[in-house]
């Protein structure tokens, strides 16, 4: 296949994935189609689609339609009887753009399947790695040190990987992980979004296949937290298991790519979170063995005739030449009279003046189009603006919810000592006070916090605090360490 075929290729696969575009847009509008498992089904066999556009448009043969209309046939040329010779032009090369646009076309193919395969080759590299739990069910929980969040791997052999640090989490916490993380393994999403890549690497110049891996993987997300709530105890507690995934993402310097199904992304958290805490939505099954083969059996045939229909034109009758125009002598023009003269030249002169009138209105017009383009772009900064002020105020919040959360476990900590301290030492003893000090101002800064969340203030104010305990622990842990060598000796 040299480089004008796959230019000709190329044109015709930039149109023909619209067509399955429009048609999954058209079955979930007028389906009114609202669960993210059916839409994220619909895209998939979309995606799918697309892959097989490329393959049978090259292996199967097409199908002409008759819709174009035949050429009709020109006149023949009328021959004056004298012209003037024309200087010839200077040869030039032209620009093959054909072949320019294969070669453009097979370089971005082999740089996005090279860093496709690159991809999968770390994520092999990363489940190899990974040491099996034996505590859970299944045989496919592994535990790795190199990623910051949840993420499940593979699609034959599926395996799910979490943090090192999995063994500190709640009971609460691990539940919903876990829950959402098989939810994931059965559904397939990892194929699906093998699937999407691939598709991005063989349409890499077309917006339509970029967009669709970013919305199967939204569309993922939603559905298997609509399908985790029945499975967990709290609605709010699986909230915050997401706002805390979504925070170690963040810090984690995005180390979660698409290879993984991570359970957050930063992007996508407040979205989630509002769907999440919604009681009042309702929660849509997710789509069994039927409907699948009912969706691929409707999609096969709208696949084959997108890829292989082409238009043909419409053969006409033989047409009979037209005879050609006989040269007639050129007659002496004949001279009009002044008075017709000067009527000519006021009618041109009044369309000219229509024609500057029309020029006039056309300048208001576009003067006018130009404020208005001016409007829409202040509008537009204006909204920036507010999404980026909305952005911050969340990411505040979750900083705000953070801090409280870690605040009232110390202070339930705090209390167990100081009600354990009480029963064994006396109310002056220096380690039930400064146990007693510490809970003062824990309580103190809690309500600071909450009158004036997230104050920078008041952060620096409780790290200073928290310095100053340790290093009072780490000076009495000394002095009874003095005091047992002195007892030794």
């Amino acid at each position: 296949m040299d480089a004008s075929t796959v230019a000709s290729w190329l044109l015709e696969l930039s149109l023909r994935p619209l067509a399955l575009t429009v048609a999954a847009l058209a079955a979930i509008g007028v389906l009114r189609v609202k669960s993210p498992a059916a839409r994220h089904a619909i895209w998939s066999a979309v995606a799918g689609g697309m892959l097989l556009l490329a393959a049978i448009a090259v292996l199967l043969p097409s199908l002409p339609v008759r819709v174009l209309p035949a050429p009709r046939p020109q006149p023949a040329p009328v021959f004056v009887a004298y012209q003037t010779a024309l200087p010839a032009a200077p040869a030039s090369t032209p620009w093959d753009w054909a072949q320019i646009a294969g070669t453009i076309y097979l370089a971005g193919l082999i740089a996005f399947t090279a860093r496709l395969a690159f991809s999968y080759r770390l994520t092999r590299r990363l489940a190899r790695a990974a040491r099996p739990l034996a505590h859970f069910e299944g045989g496919n929980v592994f535990e790795s040190d190199a990623i910051a969040v949840p993420a499940t791997l593979g699609w034959r052999h599926p395996r799910i990987l979490l943090p090192a640090e999995w063994s500190t989490w709640p009971a609460e916490k691990l539940e919903a992980v876990m829950v959402h993380e098989r939810t994931h393994v059965a559904r397939g999403d990892w194929a699906v979004a093998l699937i999407a890549g691939v598709n991005r690497c063989v349409f890499w110049f077309h917006p339509v296949a970029w967009w669709l891996d970013r919305r199967l993987a939204l569309l993922a997300e939603l559905a298997c937290d609509d399908a985790a709530l029945s499975g967990v105890a709290s609605r709010t507690a699986y909230a915050e298991v997401l706002v805390e995934m979504a925070d170690a993402v963040r810090r984690g310097g995005g180390r979660v790519n698409w290879e993984a199904m991570a359970m957050a992304r930063h992007s996508e958290v407040r979205l989630r979170v509002e769907r999440i805490l919604d009681e009042s939505r309702q929660i849509l099954p997710a789509l069994t063995r039927g409907r699948w083969v009912a969706l691929l059996a409707c999609a096969l045939p709208l696949v084959y005739l997108a890829a292989s229909v082409r238009p043909a034109r419409v053969r006409a009758q033989q047409a009979t030449p037209a005879p050609q125009a006989k040269v007639t002598p050129a007659t002496p023009e004949r001279r009009e009279s002044p008075e017709k003269l000067v009527e000519r030249l006021r009618q041109q002169e009044r369309a000219l003046s229509r024609q500057q009138e029309r020029l006039a209105e056309a300048e208001r017009q576009t003067e006018l189009l130009r404020q208005q383009k001016a409007e829409l772009e202040d509008r537009r900064n204006q909204a920036s603006e507010a999404a980026n002020e909305a952005a911050r105020a969340a990411s505040d919040q979750a900083f705000q919810l953070q801090q409280q959360i870690e605040i009232t476990r110390r202070t339930e900590a705090l209390k167990g000592e100081i009600a354990a301290m009480s029963e064994q030492l006396t109310p002056n003893h220096p380690s039930l006070k400064r146990a007693q000090a510490e809970l003062a101002a824990l309580v103190a800064f809690q309500l600071r916090a909450s009158r004036a969340p997230a104050d920078p203030a008041a952060v620096r104010e409780f790290l200073q605090f928290e310095i100053e305990r340790l290093n009072a622990e780490l000076q009495a842990k000394r002095k009874e360490l003095e005091a047992l060598n002195g007892v030794q000796k």
